[in-house]
């Protein structure tokens, strides 16, 4: 008796297990790092920094955080993949570290960023999201 009892046991175990395993994503919700519908919009395709000027200039940021949120930075890299070390903007003011939602930003471009093509990007632990490039030109 104790015997088909630990049989049954073992089974119902593995067939629970099995439930869970094929079904994680639709019990759990999506995965953390899945951030394949959020999505980094920057306009215009061309911005200028008048040198006579010192100051530096906006690229307008439309970002969707999808269903997952995004963390609360986003950063300037060059169209090479390598980061613009401190060049970053905060997308909200949540009290949470992600933001949720579709969220329209001024991106800083300071007068020190050298011409170029460049983009920008987010991300939700190791997953990025990058913008559309656009071309930093100096007048």
């Amino acid at each position: 008796m104790e015997q088909n009892n630990k049989t049954l046991l073992i089974a119902v175990l593995i067939i629970l297990l099995a439930l869970v395993a094929f079904n994680f994503n639709n019990i759990s919700g999506r995965p953390v790092s899945d951030v394949s519908d959020a999505s980094i919009s920057a306009s215009p395709s061309v911005v200028t920094i008048d040198d006579r000027t010192g100051s530096g200039t906006n690229v307008d940021l439309v970002v969707d955080t999808g269903s997952v949120g995004l963390d609360k930075r986003v950063y300037l890299h060059r169209a090479d993949g390598s980061r613009m070390g401190t060049v970053t903007e905060t997308l909200c003011t949540a009290s949470s570290s992600e933001c949720n939602g579709v969220i329209s930003k001024r991106f800083f471009i300071p007068s020190s960023v050298p011409s170029g093509e460049y983009y920008i990007s987010g991300s939700k632990d190791t997953a990025i999201v990058n913008s559309n490039t656009f071309s930093v030109r100096h007048v």
